[in-house]
């Protein structure tokens, strides 16, 4: 979408990994647990419940994500020995061009050409640096979460306590007047509506406050609870 402050543009059916490696694997499994799988398929008729194949529920960490961005994550793995940091590195430099990519035809859009720069310019930044505003958090965040589940098709099942996530940088953007507190509200209205237009409904829940007694919420958690 033209307008959308939160780009993804990615076409994942059929998705590779499952094409590949997961659907062969569960045709092989099929055979050694056909007793269950009669079952459970009886049980479905009944009516008794639906379910689904699933695979690979996680929670990465969202602290380092965000405060080390994309290339803070690749060059800590480069300093480590070992083909899976290989691995690691090869994935973040896909992540980098996939920022790259979708900058580009942000800039590209003639639709709502102000906005569209300014989304342009945060995943620029987002290539070589960590997030500097709220805004950019938000991006990588999204971006993060659709990487991983869309591509490695691991499902990332939880985006944290995102105000205390994000707290520090909308703390710095209302002291420094990057952004207005309503425009705060404004970023966070969309970033929810992305969400819910993805029609996932297992896979997107966030928490609110925090277990530190001297700091349990803050002016964030009003925001975000309030836009939800």
């Amino acid at each position: 979408i033209p307008e959308d402050f939160f780009q993804d543009h990615i076409e994942s059916q059929p998705m590779l990994i499952n094409e590949l490696f997961r659907m062969p694997q569960l045709e092989s499994h099929k055979t050694k647990i056909k007793n269950v799988l009669d079952k459970h398929e009886k049980a479905q008729e009944l009516l008794y419940f639906e379910g689904f194949w699933d695979f690979s529920h996680t929670s990465p960490y969202w602290k380092n994500i965000v405060e080390l961005g994309i290339s803070g994550l690749k060059k800590r793995a480069e300093n480590k020995d070992g083909d899976f940091y290989k691995g690691v590195v090869l994935a973040y430099e896909g992540a980098q061009i996939y920022l790259k990519r979708l900058s580009v035809q942000a800039r590209k859009s003639h639709k709502n050409k102000d906005r569209m720069d300014f989304v342009a310019s945060a995943l620029e930044n987002l290539i070589d640096n960590p997030p500097q505003n709220i805004f950019e958090g938000l991006c990588l965040i999204y971006v993060f979460f659709i990487l991983q589940s869309e591509i490695e098709c691991s499902y990332l099942r939880s985006f944290g306590s995102l105000d205390m996530l994000l707290y520090p940088l909308y703390k710095n953007d209302i002291e420094k007047g990057t952004f207005t507190k309503e425009q705060v509200h404004v970023l966070i209205r969309y970033f929810i509506q992305k969400l819910d237009s993805l029609k996932v409904w297992a896979n997107q829940p966030f928490a609110l406050c925090s277990t530190d007694e001297s700091e349990p919420v803050n002016e964030l958690s009003y925001i975000i609870l309030e836009e939800f």
